[in-house]
């Protein structure tokens, strides 16, 4: 898992996509659309503006977007996905080839769809509405929410915000109607009170540590 250097890592994109920008090479205050069935070579990065791809598409290349939301239509296929101030939503039986990463926005996916690498959040909630994440998930200052038989085939990781930590911060993870996390669940900072709600069969496979579980 990369969320250790992840801050860092979207620190470097957020310089790069704004030096991009003043090239000219990615749109600045404007909202990028893909209409449906369509297919785009490249990514698509957007400052100051949403993304919008429509059901069916396949781009090859990663959405990135500084101030900005991402939407990603049905039956679509994607490299990659990225965000800074702004959500990404992603609906059904898409295919993510790469991860998701947000800063400040959260994550959420519709009934069908994977993701082949992490989810990774900062300050933002993360959804899995029957989707799949084949590797970890993590977050900082963020909640994580399984439905409807989602799967996580790697850990869920609640991290620390590596300054100073506030003991009232609270964070909780919903497993509901038949959701699984194959790997453990993980609470590197003991001073962020997590709690692990299990209900309608959600469960997890591996171990539970640092945070406390209820089951409903």
């Amino acid at each position: 898992m990369k969320s250790k250097s992840y801050l860092v890592l979207l620190s470097l994109f957020l310089f790069a996509l704004f030096a991009a920008a003043c090239d000219g090479n990615v749109a600045v205050n404007k909202t990028l659309r893909v209409g449906d069935g369509e297919n785009h070579d490249g990514g698509l990065s957007s400052v100051n503006g949403n993304i919008y791809v429509g059901k069916n598409c396949v781009i090859n290349g990663e959405c990135n977007s500084v101030n900005g939301r991402i939407k990603i239509g049905d039956h679509s296929k994607i490299e990659g996905l990225g965000s800074v101030n702004g959500s990404v939503s992603v609906g059904k039986d898409v295919v993510v080839d790469g991860e998701i990463g947000t800063v400040n926005g959260g994550v959420y996916l519709e009934n069908g769809s994977r993701v082949r690498n992490d989810i990774e959040t900062v300050n933002g909630k993360i959804e899995l509405d029957g989707a799949v994440c084949e590797d970890d998930v993590s977050t900082i200052n963020g909640g994580i929410e399984l439905t409807n038989g989602a799967v996580v085939k790697g850990n869920i990781v609640i991290e620390g915000s590596h300054g100073k930590s506030d003991k009232h911060n609270r964070v909780n993870i919903r497993l509901e109607s038949g959701s699984i996390v194959e790997g453990d669940i993980r609470v590197e900072d003991k001073n962020i009170r997590v709690t692990v709600y299990l209900s309608g069969g959600g469960k997890v496979l591996g171990r539970i540590e640092n945070a406390e579980v209820v089951e409903e």
